[in-house]
């Protein structure tokens, strides 16, 4: 349980840091694509514009800063889905105990109806299929109706104020 809770905050983490990255990573397209633009229509030099490009910030260009976030990206997703595996796999277990559970209290709780049944009925030792095997009329003894059973034919009325009728 605790790792999957610890599976669980480093799934909102990654998630986190994936959307910071495409902002980052989709600010810096922009930038870039508006820094080719303003070159385009003469707004700047290309000295500028060479400048711009190769200027360190946190020790890489924008280039290699628009790679870095894309590859970040591919990373958080890959362990993103290693986290949420072991999510899944955190779960197995309480599943598998509950559906033991539920079948033991099926199991246990009408034992009426779960009967195990012998297949094989034998007297001595030798005895095949169907050779000394019983009947049923050696097993029940006869039993017939009793012949003198009157049933008493009483009127009953019920009250149609009980009644109720459904649609």
């Amino acid at each position: 349980m605790g790792r999957t809770r610890l599976a669980k905050a480093g799934i909102a983490q990654l998630k986190s840091q994936i959307q910071q990255a495409q902002r980052r990573k989709k600010h810096l397209l922009d930038y870039l694509s508006k820094l080719e633009k303003a070159h385009s229509e003469k707004k700047i030099s290309y000295a500028h514009y060479v400048e711009t490009l190769h200027k360190k910030h946190n020790g890489r260009n924008i280039h290699e800063l628009i790679h870095y976030y894309g590859h970040h990206i591919k990373e958080c997703e890959k362990h993103l889905k290693h986290h949420k595996k072991q999510v899944h796999i955190g779960r197995a277990p309480a599943y598998a105990v509950g559906i033991l559970i539920i079948l033991a209290l099926m199991f246990f709780s009408s034992p009426s109806t779960f009967k195990f049944t012998g297949f094989f009925v034998s007297e001595g030792e030798n005895a095949t299929a169907g050779e000394n095997a019983t009947g049923i009329e050696e097993i029940i003894p006869n039993i017939t109706a009793p012949e003198n059973i009157t049933i008493p034919e009483t009127n009953i009325t019920i009250p149609s104020e009980n009644i109720t009728t459904r649609i």
